[in-house]
């Protein structure tokens, strides 16, 4: 019985063992990489957020570039990707950090991109990504992008003016289909995204059209309007809030997100 037992246990060990080494070893393509992801850890650390900003790495895919920040400085870097024989190659060439380069995080970023010549990726809602050199993990990053945008939101303020619950004005954003449409209680409005992946959480709303119904009070849907085609970014999501950013980085709008009962409509 005993022998039974331990060959049940060994058994398991091997397939997790083997599973794990599989995953590991899953190539993906140059795509998957694309866009902007979060780091989570630096070998095996996790950095610390800077003002609320969430450490990021981004991958642009058309020329074979990263752009990353630790909070205290960006670093730039070539790379290649499943390069030579291996289809799990990743290597990182160029690495240089803006300046400020005694920043502990900053040092250990670099010489984690410096280091790294192999990957593995997890598929989910976030996907993963690690970072090898060997089998000593460099980094690790997970997939956020703006899909965290994804779905039906109610705003809170506009330009730091609150929005009362009386003037609920909601929206739905689609970020896969580049569209957002809303209603202002007032009136109804639709427009289209553009995502730029080569900057940070970079978004913007375009071609912004209303009906005309007229009313006495729209001045919070002028001023929603006006400020949806002035934001150029979105600061990270808090449990159910998120706030997207002008031009210069000063709030715009603030959005709560909330759930459309099919039952109401």
């Amino acid at each position: 019985m005993k022998t039974l037992y331990k060959s049940l246990i060994l058994a398991v060990l091997l397939t997790t063992s083997v599973t794990a080494f599989a995953a590991r070893h899953t190539s993906i393509s140059s795509d998957m990489l694309n866009g902007e992801w979060a780091i989570e850890k630096v070998n095996g650390k996790r950095l610390v957020s800077v003002d609320d900003d969430m450490p990021y790495l981004i991958f642009n895919t058309k020329q074979n570039l990263i752009y990353a920040s630790d909070g205290h400085n960006t670093v730039n870097a070539f790379y290649t990707f499943n390069a030579g024989h291996s289809a799990n190659a990743i290597k990182f060439s160029n690495v240089v950090a803006s300046h400020n380069n005694d920043a502990s995080s900053t040092k250990a970023l670099v010489n984690a991109l410096s280091n790294a010549n192999a990957y593995s990726y997890e598929e989910g809602e976030f996907p993963t990504l690690h970072l090898y050199k060997g089998d000593s993990e460099q980094l690790t990053l997970r997939k956020l992008g703006l899909s965290v945008l994804d779905g039906a939101w109610k705003v809170k303020a506009v330009r730091n003016n609150t929005i009362e619950k009386e003037d609920e004005i909601q929206l739905v954003i689609d970020t896969t289909d580049g569209r957002v449409y809303g209603n202002t209680g007032f009136n109804i409005f639709r427009g289209t995204i553009w995502i730029d992946t080569s900057k940070p959480r970079a978004i913007q709303f375009q071609n912004i059209n209303a009906s005309e119904n007229e009313t006495d009070n729209q001045r919070n849907e002028t001023q929603l309007l006006v400020a949806l085609e002035e934001v150029e970014s979105i600061k990270n999501v808090k449990g159910n809030t998120v706030t997207l950013l002008d031009g210069n980085g000063k709030p715009a709008i603030v959005l709560e997100r909330i759930t459309i009962s099919r039952d109401k409509e």
